[in-house]
């Protein structure tokens, strides 16, 4: 799942880079869903107001067909690093294919 506008966007908003109070409880709305479905959160991931959420089968991660779930973020805004405009990418690998989600707001 992928979100964006998670926080009203604030001066002290483009430099959050981390979880902020909103992507928390939408992490804790979506994890009651996630868990009772026997699902494994692999990420959430917030980048000023751009947050990512990807979660598997807990049977699928078990086994190590999902597996090596990553995550990194960028900001490529005013002056190419503050967080008005940017990305969060997720990558994992589902058998020997590499899957890849991307959450941007450019």
């Amino acid at each position: 799942v992928g979100l964006q506008e998670v926080v009203n966007l604030s001066t002290a908003a483009l430099f959050q880079n981390e979880s902020s109070a909103e992507s928390k409880m939408w992490e804790e709305a979506m994890g009651v869903h996630i868990q009772a479905a026997d699902y494994k959160v692999l990420i959430a991931r917030q980048y000023v107001g751009i947050f990512i959420y990807v979660a598997a089968s807990r049977a699928l991660v078990e086994q190590g067909i999902v597996r090596e779930a990553q995550c990194k973020a960028t900001g490529c805004g005013l002056m190419g690093q503050l967080g008005n405009k940017g990305a969060v990418c997720a990558r994992l690998m589902v058998y020997s294919s590499a899957c890849c989600f991307v959450c941007s707001h450019l």
